[in-house]
């Protein structure tokens, strides 16, 4: 990238966004470098980057957050929103994600630590187009979670929907929702 974008993002204190003071309380981060240590709330957050890193140490809150990388995202830090998406090359998650809904797509490897851990209340879905490593935590009481991958390997893996009104837990097939 060019200019401004070329310098990267490196947030280590605290940001604060009101809906009077930013765009409708968005934030939106563009760079090819970004890491978060610092506490990030907004009513809406993107982060998007390119052909470098994404790491996440700090804390993320807002109603809809959305992470978009050509590269690795490094999710070590807390993510609250209602909504969370993320789309990515590859991720190493070994963080916590709270939210009502989780969409997380990589194109190459999922990778997910003992210290992870995601909860929802209504769906979960992990897809990898190549593979999918987990020993951490799911938990969605009466909603769904979706583990999509080519491959797949689960160790000492927590995943649960139990709750008022039993979820479901769907294991397999690639991606694209072929199951095995």
């Amino acid at each position: 990238s060019d200019g401004a974008y070329s310098q990267g993002i490196n947030i280590t204190g605290s940001v604060l966004a009101l809906n009077s003071i930013e765009e409708n309380g968005r934030i939106y981060l563009k760079s090819d470098s970004i890491n978060i240590s610092g506490d990030l709330k907004s009513q809406n957050i993107l982060i998007e980057n390119g052909s470098k890193n994404i790491q996440i140490n700090g804390t993320l809150t807002s109603n809809q957050l959305s992470i978009k990388s050509d590269s690795i995202l490094y999710q070590t830090g807390i993510l609250n929103s209602n909504e969370v998406n993320i789309n990515t090359t590859k991720l190493i998650n070994g963080g916590e994600i709270n939210a009502e809904t989780v969409f997380i797509h990589t194109d190459g490897p999922y990778i997910e630590t003992s210290q992870s851990t995601i909860s929802s209340t209504k769906i979960i879905n992990l897809q990898s187009n190549t593979s999918l490593f987990s020993s951490g935590k799911l938990y969605n009481p009466g909603g769904d979670i979706l583990i999509l991958s080519p491959t797949i390997t689960l160790v000492s893996a927590e995943i649960n929907t139990s709750g008022n009104n039993a979820g479901r837990i769907f294991i397999g097939g690639g991606a694209h929702g072929e199951n095995i």
